[in-house]
């Protein structure tokens, strides 16, 4: 129901307003793709009044995909299985397009080790993980086996010229954290996102806040000069 009011609220707002969104998933038919505010790239659907994903296809992003200088996305997630023998990520993400975003993720490696560890990434035109503009300052037991079948909080963090995340239990105690400050040509905006490759997971009890309108893909169309014929 939250998020449905989100929806609402967002067309009649100006382009500039902030975002906030709280979804439990509670109020969405049993087995269907999350409608309104959420648009899925992959298989993504609600079971037992959580959002679950099957890890094939892509990410989950919000239809208001206007871009922020300030982004905090947070949820709980439980990795259920995996899927083949090479890497797989669940977390969050803050997103501009497909060359340029962040996200924090737990993460195991390919087979046979399988290691588990949480990390903070960039992606860059072509490159990945990429650090372009970005200098660690805190990198605190990134190394943590993360456990099936038990759930976690992460969140993700953007401010001006710094970007943090908590890998969490959901009594708050941490159990990794990430910090990176920022100079140009790092990625400093974009819109929140959930991703999941290769992993079954549940995502519960999302919480969204982003402010400082740094733009949108509508905006950035309009801009770009006619095609000549």
């Amino acid at each position: 129901m939250l998020a449905i009011l989100f929806a609402a609220a967002v067309l009649s707002a100006p382009p500039d307003a902030p975002l906030d969104l709280r979804d439990d998933f509670s109020g969405y038919a049993e087995g269907a793709e999350p409608g309104e505010p959420w648009f899925a790239e992959g298989l993504w659907l609600v079971r037992d009044g959580k959002l679950y994903s099957r890890g094939v296809g892509g990410d989950l992003r919000l239809r208001d995909d206007r871009w922020f200088r300030r982004v905090r996305v947070e949820a709980t997630i439980t990795v259920r299985r995996y899927h083949g023998t090479g890497w797989k990520i669940v977390g969050l993400g803050i997103f501009h397009d497909p060359e340029h975003f962040w996200h924090a993720a737990m993460v195991e490696g390919p087979d046979p080790d399988r290691r588990h560890f949480f990390e903070l990434n960039q992606r860059q035109p072509g490159r990945w993980p990429a650090m372009d503009g970005a200098t660690s300052i805190v990198a605190d037991n990134t190394g943590y086996d993360w456990q099936y079948d038990h759930p976690y909080r992460l969140a993700i963090e953007l401010q001006p010229g710094e970007i943090r995340a908590w890998l969490m239990e959901t009594d708050g105690t941490i159990r990794s954290q990430i910090t990176h400050r920022l100079t140009d040509p790092a990625v400093q905006d974009g819109s929140p996102v959930l991703r999941c490759s290769s992993l079954e997971a549940e995502f519960d009890d999302v919480v969204i806040s982003a402010s400082d309108y740094a733009g949108s893909p509508e905006e950035i169309a309009m801009e770009r000069p006619p095609v000549q014929v």
